[in-house]
């Protein structure tokens, strides 16, 4: 075998591992997109506790049920409350759903559940390297995909500027936030939550890579803390009821002059005239 062909094969070996190529004297190397959210969150006030509601399986006999002795399963939760920094490291799991819960003990709707938030994330993503890799040296928070921290001045960022270069010593661990286990119960607390996904880019993603099917979302949704959905106070509502042959709009006292879609701006002659838009 000439010494050409070996290297082309070779080359091919190695593309087949960690890129393809994706345009002439161009390769796109297999990488991995992870972007780490600080997210101190104050649900009515300070002092907050951190729960989930786990999701499992719940198969018990009911006597409504058939004969009353045949089983019957159904999706159930139970409440565990995360009473330390240690305790609340979550790395995601398929097989253990559940809903991360913060709110303020004190406060309650009329039915009694917790006015709170849930934090919803749609991007989880989990790192290949073990824990003692070399690589996460100097930006360890991405091990985790939730973390929770009791609130401190000098826990200000999760990684700094020189993150690239100081693996050997780094200048921020944020394993150190976690190793004093604080407790996080009616505690003034901080989210570290990490979002990414992974890419192996390919010729689609010359000259622009697309944007579709690479979203990563983080939603702070309220949880049983508003009586109704917000949305019913908003004054642009507009109800339609069908009566008998008709339909009857209730536009609760909206101006007639209003309008659902925005104004069309002729953007060439607001850069001709140096709107604010183009200063």
């Amino acid at each position: 075998m000439c010494v050409c062909e070996r290297e082309r094969m070779l080359s091919f070996s190695i593309a087949t591992l960690i890129y393809f190529r994706v345009a002439e004297n161009i390769v796109g190397s297999i990488h991995h997109h992870l972007f780490h959210f600080k997210i101190d969150l104050d649900i009515k006030g300070q002092i907050n506790r951190y729960e989930t509601l786990d999701l499992a399986l719940d198969e018990r006999k009911w006597p409504w049920h058939k004969s009353g002795q045949e089983t019957f399963q159904q999706l159930s939760f139970s409440h565990t409350l995360k009473e330390t920094e240690l305790q609340a490291v979550y790395r995601y799991n398929f097989s253990t759903p559940k809903y991360h819960i913060v709110y303020n003990n004190q406060e309650r709707n009329k039915f009694g559940a917790h006015r709170a938030y849930r934090l919803s994330v749609e991007g989880f993503s989990k790192v290949l390297f073990p824990d003692d890799s070399p690589v996460l040296s100097s930006r360890k928070w991405c091990k985790y995909q939730i973390a929770v921290t009791h609130r401190k001045d000098e826990e200000e960022s999760s990684s700094s500027i020189f993150s690239m270069f100081d693996g050997q010593s780094p200048h921020v661990d944020f394993d150190r936030f976690l190793q004093d286990d604080e407790s996080l119960v009616d505690q003034d607390l901080v989210f570290w939550v990490t979002a990414g996904f992974h890419h192996i880019p390919h010729t689609e993603d010359i000259p622009n890579t697309p944007t579709v099917g690479t979203q990563a979302t983080i939603s702070l949704m309220p949880y049983n803390y508003f009586p109704e959905c917000p949305s019913v106070g908003s004054r642009d509502a507009v109800r339609a009821d069908v009566i008998k042959d008709s339909v009857v709009f209730q536009d609760y006292g909206l101006s007639v002059n209003s309008r659902c879609l925005p104004t069309k701006f002729d953007f060439s002659y607001l850069l001709q005239n140096k709107s604010h838009l183009f200063p």
